[in-house]
């Protein structure tokens, strides 16, 4: 997958997680990437530590490999004219902009698609381009919280969970936006015309909630939802905690793979009593607790019963699922960076790109021709 995406070109007009996130994938498969970055401070993400830590927090290194970057100030008319110029080379642009930014700079996509028909701008948002909310600040954590995520039907106090990966972002923003935008590609090969995506992370996080949504649905249930049954209020899917603190993660939604797991642990009574609800979470609770996560891990790694230890991060990168599947590879430099997971069977591993400096290819953007021909609308 390493040149599927070779003759696509890039204007990337994003900054943080959710669109240098979607971006680097594309140049992973090897889209042509070039980041348009404000002068002097650039993506915010370049700058982002923990407050009260000294030690760099490296997302930006992580979405932004492979990429180019310059520096536009998009406020200077002059600049705009060499971000239009630009677009004679490529003829997509993702934006991650608050609503209505972009038009009154006078390059939204209204107005540059009157001079480029096949441009395709992809605007990633918190809550789309209409709308109440339109104009609204947010990130991950709202983008969850409105669209009822942590509505599982089993937690008392909801405020009390911060889910510490970015669903909203990458789900609902990332993953959607790049496939609208691949969508929009090959609809251009037909139509020869570009189209504007509104990429709302609200929206993809009320669809990533499929399930929840299809249990209100089902029961009608207006004032509480009680939760469905991969929310964690039936045993065969539930994270149960083992004598040494640890935790395992049991997910026989299948009857075969609730009975491997009953017969594992000498308890053949509760093969009928999958749907047993939290009486019998108590009772799996207890039988968890009579062993540590490492000797329950080493007695299912033979037993296809779905059930698998609850790792840190840390565990996982030393773990032979990581170095099997290749999560993360190694740069020049011996650093370990994250591995695309969109793969192509037989295909060698990618060598890691670079990550930009702050405007590092401005003097080649300006040394380009003028007049470049406009590029190939696929």
């Amino acid at each position: 997958m390493q040149n599927a995406l070779l003759k696509i070109k890039v204007l990337d007009l994003t900054m943080n997680l959710p669109g240098p996130f979607m971006t680097w994938l594309m140049a992973e498969m090897g889209a042509q990437i070039l980041k348009v970055e404000q002068p002097g401070t650039g993506d915010f993400a370049r700058n982002f530590n923990d407050p009260g830590r000294e030690t760099y927090f490296p997302i930006f290194d992580t979405v932004n490999r492979g990429k180019k970057s310059i520096t536009l100030d998009l406020k200077q008319n002059a600049d705009r004219e060499s971000l239009l110029e630009l677009m004679k080379g490529y003829n997509i642009v993702v934006e991650g902009f608050r609503p209505g930014v972009l038009r009154k700079l006078g390059i939204d996509y209204a107005t540059v698609s009157k001079i480029y028909p096949d441009v395709i701008y992809v605007s990633i948002s918190g809550y789309g381009q209409e709308g109440s909310y339109a104009k609204k600040g947010g990130h991950d954590l709202n983008y969850q919280a409105l669209a009822g995520c942590f509505d599982s039907g089993c937690m008392e106090d909801a405020t009390a969970f911060v889910p510490p990966v970015a669903m909203a972002d990458i789900g609902g923003g990332s993953l959607f936006a790049l496939t609208g935008l691949l969508a929009a590609i090959i609809e251009r090969t037909t139509t020869g015309l570009g189209q504007h995506l509104d990429v709302s992370m609200v929206d993809g996080a009320f669809a990533f909630n499929v399930l929840s949504f299809c249990q209100m649905k089902k029961s009608r249930i207006q004032e509480k939802n009680e939760g469905h049954f991969l929310s964690g209020n039936q045993p065969f899917y539930y994270i149960y905690e083992t004598r040494d603190n640890r935790h395992m993660s049991l997910g026989a939604v299948e009857p075969k793979f609730w009975i491997a797991f009953c017969e594992a642990v000498s308890r053949n009574d509760l093969i009928p009593l999958q749907f047993g609800g939290q009486e019998v979470i108590s009772q799996v609770s207890k039988i968890f607790k009579t062993r540590t996560r490492s000797e329950w891990a080493d007695l299912f790694n033979t037993i296809d019963a779905c059930c698998e230890p609850v790792l840190s991060i840390k565990e996982v990168m030393q773990s032979d699922l990581c170095r099997e599947r290749n999560f993360i590879k190694t740069d020049d430099h011996g650093d370990i960076v994250l591995n695309c997971p969109i793969k192509s069977m037989g295909e060698p591993l990618k060598k890691p790109g670079r990550t930009p400096d702050l405007g590092e290819y401005n003097d080649e953007v300006k040394r380009c021709p003028k007049n470049k021909k406009r590029s190939d609308p696929g």
